[in-house]
């Protein structure tokens, strides 16, 4: 969600958290320089929700996977996956993801934040 917010203040469209129907509406949208995140550590979003899978990896839109799964279904469709933790260290998963948000965070902020004028 702080990522969410984050993007929003920047003026970039981001949808999550929405019950998966809704969000299938939104995947018919998707153009090619949009961006979907998959989270799902111990990988049971894509283990669960097999048909989203599906209708993700059929949009033009660059999509991450952030799981500590080495192969899911559809893995070999998206077009990045960070692995992160194992079954074993699932907690180092967990705190990976936070990171990986903040990075993700502050790298938007450089590239898209207000740009101070030099006179």
């Amino acid at each position: 969600m702080q990522l969410q917010i984050e993007l929003c203040y920047l003026g970039k469209d981001c949808v999550a958290m929405y019950p998966l129907e809704q969000q299938k509406n939104i995947y018919k949208t998707l153009k090619g320089y949009d961006l979907i995140i998959v989270s799902s550590i111990a990988g049971g979003f894509f283990k669960d929700h097999i048909e989203t899978m599906r209708e993700l990896v059929k949009t033009e839109a660059y999509i991450i996977a952030i799981t500590q799964l080495e192969e899911f279904p559809y893995s070999d469709k998206v077009d990045m996956i960070l692995h992160v933790g194992n079954d074993h260290h699932s907690l180092i998963g967990k705190f990976s993801v936070t990171y990986i948000f903040e990075v993700l965070e502050a790298l938007y902020h450089l590239k898209y934040g207000i740009k101070n004028n030099e006179n």
